[in-house]
């Protein structure tokens, strides 16, 4: 029993990583792309691209691509997952390198999210009703936490790139996951702004995005049934 569950999982495994890094090539060269097209329109040279942190992300994404594929197996789930983690590694790099969230990937994230909960069937659990109350609340109750915050403290906390990245997350979760996933967001972020660049004060301003799309990601591969504790 056991040995035909190992070979069920060894196939598996592998092919997750071979589409896991042939998704990561393709988000690494559609990020490129868009940073590139952003730093020719503001009229400045792009930042050079890290090698090792282009493979690191690329590997990440391979590692995840294997565990979808062992936990869900190959099917048109785990295809919809995995165009979903590219479009968040993409997302990811952007930010990291330009401090935006460009609604040409963002928008594709969202709907893609609400058409596989349109499809229903094997391609997700999350139905549509869930899906379009997961991406209004993922844009509506943070943008009015951060209306506050900014009424109060006198500058922004999050931004729209944000908010919209948040709601197509909503679109494939659903409302459940979303404190958890934002909690976990907000800590890695502290953590990286405390520990990697020493500000303890939080005066500075960080992209967001790479946490967000982060915590995203170990929930789309958790599953949308996974709810934090928060439900």
């Amino acid at each position: 029993m056991h040995g035909a569950v190992a070979a069920c999982a060894v196939p598996a495994l592998l092919l997750g990583c071979v589409c896991g890094a042939a998704a990561a090539c393709a988000a690494v060269a559609l990020a490129r792309r868009s940073i590139v097209w952003f730093c020719a329109e503001a009229g400045a040279p792009p930042p050079k691209a890290s090698g090792r942190h282009l493979a690191a992300a690329a590997l990440g994404l391979g590692a995840l691509a294997a565990m979808l594929a062992c936990r869900h197996g190959p099917g048109p789930y785990a295809a919809a997952v995995l165009c979903a983690l590219a479009l968040l590694l993409a997302l990811s790099l952007v930010d990291a390198a330009l401090g935006l969230l460009p609604d040409a990937l963002t928008g594709p994230l969202l709907w893609l999210g609400l058409l596989r909960a349109w499809a229903g069937g094997d391609v997700g659990p999350v139905p549509l009703h869930d899906a379009v109350a997961g991406a209004v609340c993922g844009y509506g109750l943070p943008w009015l936490l951060a209306w506050v915050y900014a009424r109060c403290c006198g500058r922004v906390g999050m931004g729209r790139g944000d908010l919209k990245l948040l709601a197509a997350l909503g679109a494939w979760l659903g409302p459940g996951p979303l404190p958890g996933l934002l909690l976990a967001a907000c800590v890695a972020g502290l953590a990286w702004a405390c520990l990697w660049r020493r500000d303890f004060r939080g005066q500075a301003s960080y992209p967001f995005g790479p946490f967000l799309a982060g915590a995203g990601a170990v929930a789309l591969l958790l599953g949308p049934e996974v709810h934090w504790g928060f439900a």
